[in-house]
């Protein structure tokens, strides 16, 4: 991550329902694993980690929440160094 990027903070995160049936009922399958959430974009340093794993309460799914917000994933975007591609 660039020294021009803002922390992530909770207010760059959204909890969303579950994608196959929508229901909010989930519990947790594996915690969040990060040295912190700046680095959770650092794939080539840190190793076994990822957000927060959920499985839906009513049909099993399993799938990553909370997620980071659409104006966070552009602007994450619109700020990453591209190198030389």
């Amino acid at each position: 991550m660039s020294e021009s990027q803002a922390a992530f903070g909770p207010e760059d995160f959204i909890e969303i329902p579950c994608p196959a049936c929508g229901s909010r009922g989930f519990r947790e399958v594996f915690p969040a694993r990060f040295s912190d959430m700046n680095g959770a974009f650092d794939y080539l340093h840190e190793e076994d980690m990822h957000y927060r794993v959920v499985t839906c309460n009513n049909c099993g799914q399993v799938y990553s929440n909370p997620i980071l917000t659409p104006e966070t994933v552009e602007e994450l975007y619109r700020n990453c160094d591209h190198g030389d591609i």
